[in-house]
């Protein structure tokens, strides 16, 4: 049998967790070591490939087939589960050569319709660093969204190790992000106040939730 611990001490040692977890950030903010110029200088070569591989891409797959367009994203999606697993999304899938797809059922064929026509919008009227949305293809029961990968890691996975100065910077990327949203002219639908990207409904599923 297992001894049930001492709950008097369980309560001393919770009170320590936070002090020593915080600790451990400050030593891991304190080590950061500046980036390498070799690093960057891959990094932006690999950014260079791969934003002329996504426009090759996009430029050739206007003479092919929906059908076999289909078939193909359906393999890449195989291979990118075998090489990287399954994302957090169950629904995104990485792939190969530095894309990304996203499947759908039919009825939620508008609500990726509209995510190809936003990512289509924010890239042409602004700065913002969005996925480049290569091809939105249905079958019958099935919509699939094609789209570049955005380098970088999630800011979920390193947000506690910021140090100030970088979450300065990233204070400042997000109000200009915002300002630069904000500023994008309503090109679809004139005459509704409000729409989505591609001039139909606005619709969020937490409407449905709540």
């Amino acid at each position: 049998d297992i001894d049930t611990p001492d709950i008097s001490l369980l309560q001393v040692v919770s009170q320590f967790a936070k002090p020593v977890r915080w600790t451990l950030v400050a030593r891991e903010i304190a080590g950061k070591q500046p980036q390498p110029a070799t690093n960057m200088l891959s990094s932006s070569l690999w950014r260079l490939l791969s934003e002329y591989a996504a426009v090759t891409f996009t430029t050739v797959r206007c003479l092919v087939p929906v059908t076999l367009r289909i078939q193909v994203y359906r393999c890449l999606g195989l291979i990118g589960a075998h090489l990287y697993g399954s994302s957090s999304s169950l629904i995104v899938q990485r792939l190969p050569f530095g894309m990304y797809l996203k499947t759908a059922s039919a009825k939620e064929h508008k609500g990726l319709a509209n995510e190809y026509g936003a990512l289509q919008l924010v890239r042409r009227r602004s700065r913002i660093p969005v996925p480049r949305p290569l091809d939105f293809v249905s079958s019958t029961d099935t919509s699939y969204l094609l789209t570049s990968r955005v380098l970088g890691l999630p800011l979920g996975m390193c947000i506690d190790t910021l140090s100030e100065n970088e979450v300065y910077m990233l204070v400042n990327d997000l109000r200009r992000c915002l300002g630069e949203l904000r500023a994008i002219p309503k090109e679809v639908t004139p005459n509704y106040a409000i729409s989505n990207a591609v001039g139909g409904p606005c619709y969020d599923y937490r409407i449905i939730a709540g």
